[in-house]
């Protein structure tokens, strides 16, 4: 599950938690990598953020984007992208989830 803390303001930040959970939906106790990226909708990655490793990753982890990674300059859209490998039932389970989001343009832009 991703969970977007609000529609961010241009410029500003936000907070993106992610929680794993297996095929039961019960949480993952081992997880073994997570990386994640940031894009436009048309899969143009923003700010070099493409697979940016969690080095000690955790079931449940959050991650701020924030500043000119939510400019609306390049588009007013976001697709937030986290993937790696679990450990369940199964040895090395790998996940993949999206979220998309809209990025709120401020009357007076960020310096």
């Amino acid at each position: 599950m991703i969970n977007l803390e609000t529609q961010p303001d241009e410029g500003s930040n936000l907070f993106i938690t992610v929680s794993l959970t297996d095929q039961n939906g019960n949480p993952v106790t081992s997880v073994t990598s997570m990386f994640w990226s940031l894009t436009d909708r048309s899969g143009n990655v923003i700010n070099g953020k493409d697979r940016v490793e969690i080095t000690t990753p955790s079931a449940t982890e959050t991650i701020l984007v924030s500043g000119d990674d939510l400019l609306s300059e390049d588009g007013k859209y976001r697709v937030f992208l986290i993937e790696g490998v679990y450990q369940g039932d199964e040895p090395d389970v790998p996940y993949r989830k999206e979220a998309a989001f809209t990025i709120d343009s401020t009357v007076r832009k960020p310096v």
